[in-house]
């Protein structure tokens, strides 16, 4: 089986995906509840974007389970 291609996002384009700006980004991969970034050359990093949409899922499913409890069973 041949290795997929994976997608590189660059910053740019990650703050579009999450709404997320750059200060936001970095405390949240500090913390490690976010990605962390892959450096690809001297001055190239990237994120990549499975990594991300699954992070997105991650975020929207638990909204939905807090969104839930308040609504009670």
């Amino acid at each position: 089986m041949e290795p997929q291609l994976r997608r590189a996002l660059r910053l740019p384009e990650v703050e579009a995906a999450t709404g997320l700006r750059r200060t936001q980004i970095a405390e949240k991969v500090k913390a490690g509840t976010f990605p962390r970034p892959v450096r690809v050359s001297e001055r190239r990093t990237v994120w990549w974007a499975d990594e991300v949409a699954s992070w997105q899922h991650k975020q929207t499913a638990a909204a939905d389970r807090a969104q839930a409890a308040k609504r009670g069973p």
